[in-house]
């Protein structure tokens, strides 16, 4: 089940559960999550649905069930009793894991629950339907440098921002908050030291303020307390309000810090997000700075905007034209330009690539082609795709095998490798219009030299010397060294369907972007020259 952050998940899970408990009575029941806090509220939501104030024990903390029927475990607690519990493997009959992301790092999270998603609404969907509130975000250049902090594993050095933050009093007020006396707002900071800088710079300018941290976690029930009456109008955190927290009178959100994970950010978007009366939308101030390369702006973007079919770099230029109903985004010129600087220029390794392919489904509904893929991300280019291998190849439906978690046949092997060599090395550095219109009219033709159509513009005694060049640009050796009687027939081997349809998508995409126009050379009355299919 995939559902924006406010939008219900834990209760929608709990109906479905009710319907099954009352098919399947004595239905043996497991809810994990990661923290006390949320067991509680799940289990409270769980006996509101089911009518039932008993149902449920937990095993968390100091708390320790009596049976295993209906179980409400956090994951810790569960894995270090696992092996004293003597329960078989399909010993629960209906299992709920809260933010299950959390529990694979090397695969992808859908293949493990075959590629089925049983309930599904996006943040944009939710807003448009009202299940959450519309939000006016501002992207702030307070001209924090982050080019110059470390980045590894996926995100800057926590303890360079923390230097780097401490040092900056710019990121304190900003004149978009009108009456910061009726504000109740929450700060992600990147560290400790981070959120305590902020108090107290916010303490100086007499704005009331708290913090919450794992040092003072025990208050967490008292400065939530504090921030709903207004005693305090900002309470800056670190981390600890991503998941299962719940404050719908919050109607400001200040990130403070990069925020890597996209998972990470929409979370903490969605504690301003809940619905509750007279609440008109969430204000979220974005204090960007200058990023570095790797760091993504555009994944951020896509997902407030939400389906479209063209690029973010157009929506952003735009003004945002495609954002949910009451929902608005504003950005200071140089905070623009350095968002669509950092958009062309962002990093594209392996990892990214596949995440885009994967998400492609949730940014647009146009087909998932290599066309379509360029269209919606028009900073990648041709050569970005296929200079990216998986494992001993690439190309565009070795990408697709790799992002759905696919194994290509192995007896597949030679003819990948192929593909990949041709259109790597050799046609994507072709300018020849005539060869490019051959090898299209081969891919046409289901690759028979007998049976070419759409070959007009190709003169009929060049075909044969192309058909050369094309044998030597997938096999790079003779046909006999490659194993084949003829040139016809190592040709003939090419007809695979989704590498033909892939190959024909690339000429395609060239012939478009060729820039130069062939013309008829004059004749020089010499027999090798005029002869040159080139």
């Amino acid at each position: 089940m995939v559902a924006a952050t406010g939008t219900g998940k834990t209760i929608i899970s709990a109906f479905d559960f009710a319907k099954f408990y009352n098919e399947n009575p004595e239905a043996k029941f497991l809810f994990l999550a990661h923290r006390e806090e949320i067991l509680k509220q799940a289990r409270s939501a769980y006996r509101g649905v089911l009518k039932n104030s008993q149902f449920g024990e937990l095993l968390v903390g100091q708390y320790k069930p009596e049976k295993f029927n209906h179980l409400f475990a956090s994951i810790q607690s569960f894995n270090n009793q696992l092996s004293s519990l003597n329960l078989s493997n399909d010993y629960f009959d209906y299992i709920v894991i809260d933010e299950v992301h959390h529990i694979t790092a090397n695969s992808y999270i859908l293949k493990d629950f075959c590629n089925v998603i049983a309930a599904e609404i996006r943040l944009p969907e939710a807003i448009n339907q009202r299940h959450l509130s519309p939000f006016q975000y501002f992207a702030i250049d307070d001209e924090t440098d982050l080019t110059k902090i470390s980045w590894s594993k996926g995100r800057y050095d926590v303890a360079e921002l923390t230097n780097l933050y401490t040092l900056n009093d710019q990121r304190v007020i900003n004149e978009i908050i009108t009456d910061i006396s009726q504000m109740r707002a929450l700060a992600f900071c990147v560290s400790k030291a981070h959120a305590n800088y902020m108090a107290k710079k916010f303490t100086l300018s007499n704005i009331p303020c708290g913090v919450l941290t794992s040092d003072n976690s025990k208050d967490r029930d008292i400065q939530q307390q504090r921030l709903r009456s207004k005693e305090i109008n900002v309470l800056f955190v670190v981390d600890i309000f991503n998941e299962g927290v719940d404050i719908p009178e919050l109607d400001t959100l200040l990130f403070l810090r990069p925020t890597e994970s996209l998972t990470i950010f929409l979370q903490q978007l969605g504690r301003g997000l809940r619905l509750i009366e007279n609440k008109e939308c969430c204000t979220i101030l974005d204090f960007v700075g200058n990023s570095r390369p790797e760091y993504d702006f555009s994944h951020k973007f896509r997902a407030l905007v939400g389906k479209t079919n063209q690029a973010i770099s157009k929506e952003v230029k735009q003004g945002f034209p495609h954002l949910p109903l009451g929902c608005r985004i504003e950005l200071q010129e140089k905070t623009q330009q350095m968002i669509l600087r950092n958009i062309s220029q962002a990093t594209l390794n392996k990892n990214k690539l596949l995440n885009l392919i994967s998400n492609y489904p949730h940014v647009t509904d146009l087909p998932l082609t290599l066309t379509n893929f360029l269209r919606i991300y028009p900073d990648i280019t041709l050569e970005d795709i296929y200079k990216i291998k998986v494992g001993k190849f690439g190309g565009w439906n070795a990408l697709i095998a790799a992002s759905n978690q696919d194994d290509i046949n192995e007896a597949d092997f030679p003819i990948y490798a192929a593909y990949y060599r041709a259109i790597n090395n050799r046609i994507l550095v072709n300018t020849s219009f005539t060869y490019l219109r051959f090898v299209k009219a081969l891919c046409e033709s289901n690759f028979s030299l007998t049976n070419l159509v759409n070959i007009q513009s190709v003169p009929e005694r060049h075909c044969q010397l192309f058909a050369v060049m094309c044998h030597y640009d997938f096999w790079d050796k003779t046909a006999k060294q490659a194993g084949f009687s003829s040139i016809s027939s190592s040709i003939a081997t090419l007809n695979i369907s989704p590498l033909k349809e892939e190959l024909l998508e690339v000429i395609t995409l060239l012939i478009e972007r060729l820039e130069t126009q062939e013309f008829s050379m004059p004749s020089v009355e010499n027999e090798i020259v005029d002869n040159s299919p080139l």
